[in-house]
């Protein structure tokens, strides 16, 4: 997926210059058949890898202390979201450090419009019943990025496509466009590499269809 490694690439670069503050994430959402949407991000390890000795110190209490009040980027990214609640878990408060941060959306098609769109890539997002079967899919026009629209409060949801898993907490995945399907239907992951044949100017289609029960 070139054009969306492409626009992870670039934000991520935009994100660098926040600050010095890393960490090995993971993100699982959870995808409810109905359509709403839980979304848990584990960051681990979180430090910062400023050479200043001093400064490094200061963003790491800066860090502890946003965390416990809820202001840390992820927290902020999930509120730029619309998120419908929101919770918080400082794991580990010694260096280096370890958060959970879950969110939940009452509509998976909302969070994807409303990211793609603070990400400034224009797309089509929609969601629709037919025959038993729910399809979320979203036509991205990748060739329209507007890097100068990017919110940068939301770039802490952005991460290496790897990191992402997709789960039904009910019923199974039966259909996918840039998607894998794993454990029996159960597991959506992202593809992260294939030729991309698209014409030039040609929207990106992403969706993935499930059935409950």
């Amino acid at each position: 997926m070139k054009h969306v490694l492409t626009i992870t690439i670039v934000v991520l670069s935009t994100a660098a210059l926040i600050g010095c503050i890393v960490s090995d994430t993971d993100h699982r959402i959870y995808l409810d058949p109905d359509g709403g949407l839980t979304w848990v991000v584990l960051e681990r390890d979180v430090r910062s890898v400023d050479g200043d000795n001093i400064k490094r110190q200061e963003q790491e209490i800066q860090f502890l202390n946003e965390v416990r009040g809820g202001s840390h980027p992820v927290a902020v990214g999930f509120r730029e979201l619309l998120a419908n609640s929101l919770e918080y878990q400082l794991l580990r408060d010694a260096r280096p450090f370890s958060v959970r941060t879950e969110a939940n959306f009452e509509s998976a098609a909302m969070v994807v419009r409303r990211l793609l769109s603070q990400l400034g890539v224009p797309a089509q997002v929609d969601m629709w019943i037919s025959d038993n079967v729910t399809t979320l899919e979203a036509v991205i026009m990748v060739d329209e990025f507007q890097e100068e629209t990017v919110n940068e409060r939301v770039l802490a949801l952005v991460d290496d496509p790897e990191t992402y898993q997709i789960r039904l907490t009910h019923g199974s995945f039966i259909e996918a466009k840039g998607f894998v399907i794993e454990e029996d239907g159960a597991l959506a992951l992202l593809i992260t590499s294939y030729d991309d044949d698209r014409a030039e100017g040609e929207p990106l289609v992403l969706s993935l269809s499930w059935i409950d029960g």
